[in-house]
């Protein structure tokens, strides 16, 4: 986890109930603007009271994805599904998506993915017609047309779907 890219602490959003933790991670829970030399009151994990300033206060994340932490508005791809937009969390480092949906973070990435190509192998089989020439065509209209299979001849070809 890079604890380098986690949000500076917002005063506006802590008193509004948004989760804080240390610069290094560890959850914290905002109590109080402590008073005018800018120390905050917060709650340890363990606890215990203590008073922190700003500069060592983050914005927690929803969760994490590729090292990276998310929070409410990023928008990331679903490996999936598409195109999501977080929003909450939901717990054990899960989270919503705007629509509701709760999102598993090892599912996603930051890029979006590169479409993947659908190929499908074809067999043409060769048929000798009447004049000499050879053809590939479908094998129904090729024994109704009543000509011959010429094996040597076949084609197989990789169709993109």
């Amino acid at each position: 986890m890079n604890y380098n890219l986690l949000r500076p602490f917002d005063l506006e959003a802590a008193k509004r109930g948004e989760e804080i933790c240390w610069r290094g991670g560890e959850d914290l829970t905002f109590i109080a603007e402590a008073g005018p030399d800018g120390d905050h009151a917060i709650r340890g994990a363990k606890g215990n009271l203590q008073y922190a300033e700003s500069q060592y206060l983050r914005m927690k994340p929803l969760a994490w994805v590729e090292d990276h932490p998310v929070y409410k508005g990023d928008k990331l791809w679903y490996k999936t599904a598409g195109l999501i937009i977080a929003d909450k969390a939901c717990g054990d480092g899960w989270f919503f998506s705007k629509d509701g949906v709760s999102i598993y973070p090892k599912s996603c990435t930051w890029t979006k993915p590169e479409p993947k190509k659908t190929t499908r192998t074809v067999k043409f089989l060769a048929w000798l017609l009447p004049n000499g020439h050879i053809v590939n065509i479908a094998e129904d209209a090729a024994k109704r047309l009543g000509y011959k299979r010429v094996p040597s001849e076949d084609k197989t070809v990789e169709v993109e779907l």
